[in-house]
């Protein structure tokens, strides 16, 4: 049963990243944190590979956020497409997504990404910009968002989220809740982390009867 014709569907795709541009114009520190939550329902296979198509060729508003400032790709507007341009340049140290000067006013919007989204673009994208140009992304992140590093099927990135708890954690005043997620975790890189963080704490939460 169609819902939608195919023109409302492109309408509200060009809607959605109308209102991206929107919050980088006059909030732009909302911009990234806002584009993350969109990149978060994508994930791999969403796109066929068809013809001279990118791997994101009908992802139109992952594929702006992500892609917008590149020259190796052409935008057909009109259906809400994109296609490889001909003999197109590789970009180099050049950086693709739009408005990079705002992802780096928040940078703990690099952790969101790799917290919540589970395209491996996206994933490529935020991991690249923690260890190269945001260093610092993981120390103003929240316990929660860098607790959701856990659950990436790359281990790459559960690594991270493991060495900044291990900076984080102190063993005098520790965070029992998260300690106890930890330990209770299903994998095992996680579970035997948890349980070697509450035997450090142990001369805290062993004073507690309850």
């Amino acid at each position: 049963t169609r819902v939608f014709s195919r023109a409302t569907v492109a309408y509200l795709r060009r809607r959605a990243w109308r209102h991206l541009r929107e919050l980088a114009r006059h909030v732009p520190d909302a911009y990234a944190l806002a584009a993350t939550e969109c990149l978060a329902p994508y994930v791999d296979g969403d796109d066929v590979l068809k013809g001279n198509a990118p791997p994101t060729w009908r992802s139109w508003l992952f594929h702006q956020i992500l892609f917008g400032r590149s020259t190796r790709f052409e935008v057909d507007a009109r259906a809400t497409r994109f296609r490889n341009r001909p003999k197109a340049a590789s970009p180099g140290a050049a950086r693709e997504e739009s408005h990079p000067e705002l992802w780096d006013r928040v940078p703990r919007a690099y952790v969101r990404v790799l917290g919540s989204c589970r395209h491996t673009l996206a994933q490529r994208f935020a991991y690249d910009a923690i260890t190269k140009r945001a260093p610092d992304a993981l120390k103003q992140a929240s316990h929660a968002e860098v607790a959701a590093l856990l659950g990436a099927d790359d281990a790459r990135i559960v690594d991270l989220g493991l060495q900044e708890l291990r900076r984080r954690f102190d063993p005098k005043h520790p965070d029992l809740e998260l300690v106890f997620e930890l330990a209770g975790s299903a994998k095992d890189l996680v579970r035997n982390f948890g349980l070697t963080l509450l035997n450090e704490s142990a001369r805290v939460w062993t004073r507690d009867l309850a």
